[in-house]
């Protein structure tokens, strides 16, 4: 079993998209999208593949949450992703250590 990078996210003005993060050493991103209306949950997924180059892009982008779709979601084949598990993203955003 592989242990969850802990990834320090930043929160972005966006409709789709609440927070992004990157960890440069594993090519890492994470995307925390905002809380579902019904739960109250907010997905975590993480994208493999992602330089450090593409992150700054990404955070610089006039519109996060169109740079997204277009460069990243739209290529699941290169950037593979893992959506975690809510539970655990919950409870860490709730006060959990890192």
């Amino acid at each position: 079993m592989s242990a969850t990078p802990h990834i320090t996210m930043q929160p972005v003005t966006s409709s789709q998209i609440a927070a992004i993060g990157h960890a440069p050493e594993l090519n890492l991103l994470a995307v925390q999208f905002p809380p579902k209306k019904s739960t109250g949950v907010s997905d975590v997924y993480h994208y493999q593949n992602v330089s450090a180059e593409l992150f700054a892009q990404f955070l610089a982008a006039e519109s996060v949450g169109s740079f997204f779709i277009h460069q990243i979601k739209k290529f699941p084949d290169l950037y593979p992703y893992t959506k975690l598990d809510p539970a655990l993203v919950n409870s860490a955003a709730a006060g959990g250590a890192a």
